[in-house]
């Protein structure tokens, strides 16, 4: 593994771990909440609005909890983050956000 792909996967889990601690932490901070919403919204996209699509489309009405959901959901949008990062580090061509928008209907 070069320097330069071993220094980007270490950037990359900080900005991931940072997101899911912003994450799952904003709902109890009074004043602090927007900034962590915030924080949580940049560093995990564009993963975060890939996975709730998916969870909400294939798992909204299956009697699941919101908060099953909810642990569901933070695998896939980590998949989805380093496959684009992934994509986007190796010089491919492949479109995150076009993915996002072509979630498959049913």
């Amino acid at each position: 593994m070069t320097k330069a792909l071993r220094q980007g996967a270490i950037l990359f889990i900080i900005v991931q771990l940072a997101g899911l601690a912003s994450m799952l932490i904003w709902p109890f901070g009074r004043v602090t909440g927007p900034f962590l919403w915030g924080t949580a919204f940049i560093a995990l996209f564009p993963g975060n609005i890939a996975a709730g699509l998916l969870v909400e489309k294939y798992l909204w009405n299956t009697g699941l909890s919101l908060r099953v959901l909810s642990i569901i959901e933070i695998p896939l949008l980590l998949l989805f983050n380093g496959f684009c990062g992934s994509q986007r580090s190796i010089g491919g061509m492949v479109s995150c956000e076009a993915a996002i928008v072509q979630v498959p209907r049913a």
